[in-house]
């Protein structure tokens, strides 16, 4: 019976491995997933890509591209489990309720980053970053936008 168990817990633990380590299929957030991080990039006189993405605590992600964004239009992304738990840390680890509404440049052609922060589905803490502000804050926009830039890239190879 020992045996059994041990077997047992080896399988689940291999399965939640393996679920943790795939690529979920791509589907709008599920009507009871609540917001957790709306992400938005605006556009500049140059290339800078625009678009905006909703992060939601089941994983999905609405992403809409505009101009120059690396991929145009809607598309639903998903954070597998070890992607979401980072986010979750992340935004843990951030103190966001600690920063300025806004960090602005006097360069018309800066773009912005906008940072709208939920809790339980509701809008907490909004942020405008165009220039300087805090390193931890410049370094998670940083990371948002790679992460969904991959996420992009992973869903352009799956759907060719």
């Amino acid at each position: 019976m020992a045996r059994y168990k041990v077997l047992l817990l080896l399988c689940n633990m291999v399965m939640l491995f393996m679920l943790s380590c795939c690529t979920s299929i791509a589907t709008k957030p599920d009507e009871t997933a609540q917001p957790v991080l709306h992400f938005q990039k605006t556009p500049c006189f140059g290339t800078c890509p625009a678009y905006d993405a909703t992060f939601y605590a089941d994983g999905s992600i609405s992403y809409n591209g505009y101009r120059n964004a690396p991929v145009q239009g809607e598309q639903q992304l998903v954070l597998n489990h070890v992607q979401l738990r980072r986010l979750y840390q992340q935004i843990e680890q951030l103190n966001y309720m600690s920063f300025k509404d806004t960090y602005t440049s006097t360069f018309t052609d800066q773009p912005a980053t906008y940072l709208t922060f939920y809790q339980e589905g509701t809008e907490v803490k909004k942020i405008k970053h165009q220039q300087n502000g805090p390193e931890e804050l410049r370094l998670f926009i940083e990371d948002i936008h790679k992460t969904i830039l991959k996420l992009l890239q992973k869903q352009v190879k799956q759907e060719k």
